[in-house]
């Protein structure tokens, strides 16, 4: 028997979490060949059972939802029944035509009573019926095998009961997918997001992508799913509301204890995506705006100057969110809506943005820092000349790794100006130490981080930190637009009056996506702070080498790119007190630049040729997801021909120069890599899990180098499909 669980969790990853709630399996051996199904409370399966098959990848989906509700409720076996077909079908949607013509052979041969139930529940989705529709439906086809003497009232009462969790009714991997932007959106064809990256765990790909997005581990897929199996018991004991609610206040609560934020200085916010949290902090200005009152001096000036550092190297959807505009075709709540266009409430001349590149057009890393007389003056003519309330960002780490703005200057800013000044920490990348965040807080300032960049749950997840005494967000006038995007159970209670403001929905994926990050946090954080520093540093330096040692690759070395070495005089206060900061220290994370970057440059005459651009780049990064094997010319090695099947997933592309055109791509560390690395207890063992997570690294660099190698044939080979 766990031969075949085995296969299950190999070939069928989705259905991981379903494995782990405690269902009882039992292997059959009849001479007759039977599905999957359903016995008392058990799932059995015929030893001959095809896994890779995936009619019986649905029909084994089906069983084992069913058993995991029957166990909880065996008076309501219909209602059970009735959501656990629901939650196969909705499986069933996320296979290819082919896949799905076999499922319905499959059916024809195996149940003529489940085919005929297809057809008409197909039928249903396509008039976009009800779920009490629906649900009367299957129940209809359900009740004869299982109860072929009931009289309609269990049936009506089934149904009734399967209504109160049909969202949940749906496989977690879906869910993951929901609530959000169009980033999420699964294409069938891939079973992958716009990244390459699945809703579930990967087995078969090297993931270095936690810089973008990466596929949720196997502990937080299941404690995804586990939590989603939670809901659905409480929505069948007609208790669906208080459980969610308390489910992300938890969620809440989990983030403050992990970071160690102090409960009474701090409120708490779940959102989408770190870009949705932007629309947030420029509502917070708009409220402090209208509570400070201020005439401005001139007609038709905007509300609000929206400063954004490091432009170029945060979230592609910054700018729009932070104008509160629609920044993705999709909005959390389901609906379409324009790109460009402002949510409801706010105007286009309410919002200015100005911008502060992340580097100059050829590359070099902008010194935001010795230009803090500039942007002070930019503060001080917006605040007093033209009576706006400004939002100054600080980027903790952007794409490539850089921080940008001193801490002792934005001080003296807040000081200076009190309410008029919101200063947001952009910590999306969350590659900074704990202590920074609270120090940060503790300032006075918003803190934006995510759960899904290093930390490496199923992407998006957001959150958004208020320091107590500085989160006025009581102004409804401009509050309507918000509920495209945020629902009262996401925010702190104490936030009356824009919980009041938001619509009461449940953005099931959202929670799911944050369980999946909290079970890496929560196991990230109770390693030893030194002992996370010292296996940071070690693989930080480590991967570097790899790469220089890597042909067609080049590091994308910042020093060269600057003076090496310099010192720059971040900012002088009137004691005399200078906080300064190397070059290096603009890319720390307890050790180093947990980013890497770097140059691809193809072969030409048997020589390293001229770097890639962007555009060339996207290409690579989607080459180095699947097996192109198949590409190589006959010369090829045996070697290069294993190496070209690696599957690899890795920072997309990052444009950093225009003169001339200069991209990058990245491999970066994440915090499951650490807590693998930090698993055993002695030097020797902690020095060989190093070397393990690095020979992941090799194999991702030797597929990079092979490209570089062979990129002319893989580029026709490419323009043939």
């Amino acid at each position: 028997m766990e031969n075949i669980i085995n296969q299950i969790r190999s070939i069928r990853t989705e259905l991981q979490g379903l494995l782990e709630c405690d269902v009882n399996i039992r292997m059959t051996n009849n001479d007759t060949f039977h599905w999957p199904r359903v016995v008392g409370e058990t799932v059995e399966i015929h030893s001959k059972t095809p896994i890779n098959n995936a009619a019986i990848a649905i029909e084994i989906a089906y069983a084992l939802q069913a058993a995991v509700l029957i166990r909880h409720f065996p008076k309501q076996r219909l209602a059970c029944y009735i959501l656990a077909r629901q939650f196969a079908f909705k499986y069933l949607d996320t296979f290819s035509e082919t896949e799905r013509e076999s499922y319905k052979a499959f059916l024809a041969e195996y149940s003529v009573n489940e085919s005929v139930l297809l057809q008409a529940y197909e039928a249903l989705c396509d008039e976009k019926a009800s779920p009490e529709k629906k649900g009367h439906c299957l129940g209809t086809h359900l009740i004869k095998p299982h109860f072929p003497d009931d009289s309609a009232n269990r049936l009506n009462e089934a149904v009734h009961l399967a209504v109160l969790a049909w969202p949940l009714a749906c496989p977690t991997h879906i869910l993951l997918t929901q609530g959000g932007d169009d980033r999420l959106h699964m294409s069938y064809d891939t079973g992958t997001n716009k990244y390459y990256i699945a809703p579930f765990p990967q087995s078969d790909v090297i993931v270095r992508s936690s810089c973008t997005s990466s596929p949720p581990t196997v502990s937080g897929f299941v404690a995804a799913e586990l939590l989603r199996q939670k809901l659905l018991i409480a929505a069948l004991k007609k208790d669906l509301s208080t459980a969610f609610a308390m489910s992300l206040k938890n969620v809440r609560n989990r983030i403050a204890s992990s970071f160690k934020f102090n409960e009474s200085e701090v409120f708490v916010v779940c959102t989408p995506s770190g870009t949705d949290a932007e629309m947030l902090i420029t509502y917070l200005a708009l409220c402090r705006y209208k509570k400070r009152g201020q005439q401005q001096t001139a007609k038709d000036v905007p509300l609000i100057q929206n400063i954004i550092v490091a432009a170029g190297e945060v979230g592609s959807g910054t700018v729009e969110a932070c104008q509160c505009h629609h920044f993705s075709s999709s909005a959390p709540d389901g609906n379409r809506v324009l790109i460009g266009n402002c949510i409801a409430g706010v105007k286009d001349d309410n919002v200015e943005i100005v911008t502060l590149p992340a580097r100059k057009k050829t590359g070099v890393v902008n010194d935001i820092c010795s230009s803090t007389v500039q942007l002070e003056e930019q503060v001080r003519c917006a605040i007093e000349d033209n009576g706006k309330t400004v939002i100054l960002h600080k980027v903790e780490r952007s794409k490539t790794g850089i921080k940008a703005l001193c801490l002792s200057f934005l001080k003296h800013l807040k000081q200076k100006y009190q309410d008029a000044l919101i200063i947001v920490i952009d910590a999306a990348q969350m590659r900074c130490n704990d202590s920074f965040l609270s120090e940060y807080l503790n300032a006075g300032f918003c803190v934006l981080g995510t759960g899904s960049k290093f930390f490496s749950g199923a992407p998006f997840s957001g959150f958004l930190l208020f320091p107590t005494k500085e989160a006025f967000l009581s102004c409804e006038e401009f509050a309507g637009g918000l509920g495209n995007y945020f629902a009262k159970d996401e925010v702190d209670e104490r936030l009356t009056t824009l919980k009041e403001a938001l619509p009461t929905r449940r953005n099931y994926g959202l929670l799911l996506r944050w369980e999946t990050a909290l079970a890496n946090i929560e196991q990230y954080v109770h390693i030893p702070v030194d002992k996370r520093a010292s296996l940071i540093s070690q693989w930080v330096k480590k991967a570097q080498k790899l790469l220089e040692e890597t042909a067609y690759v080049n590091l994308l070395n910042e020093a060269t790119l600057d003076v090496e070495g310099q010192i720059t005089e971040c900012w002088q206060d009137k004691t005399g007190a200078l906080e300064v900061k190397s070059q290096t220290e603009h890319f720390r994370h307890d050790g180093g630049n947990t980013i890497i970057s770097f140059t691809l440059h193809p072969a030409q005459n048997g020589e390293q040729g001229e770097a890639l651009d962007t555009k060339a780049l996207k290409v690579v990064y989607q080459w180095m997801t699947k097996d192109i094997s198949a590409w190589l010319p006959i010369h090829a090695t045996i070697e290069e021909r294993f190496i070209a099947k690696y599957k690899c997933l890795i920072g997309q592309p990052v444009k950093i120069g225009t003169e001339p055109e200069m991209g990058v791509l990245r491999i970066a560390l994440s915090a499951p890599m650490v807590c693998r690395m930090a698993e055993e207890n002695s030097l020797a063992d902690v020095s060989s899990q190093i070397t393990r997570e690095l020979g992941d690294d090799r194999r991702v660099l030797d597929k990079l180098s092979l490209i570089g190698k062979y990129y002319p044939l893989f580029e026709k080979a490419q323009n043939k499909q």
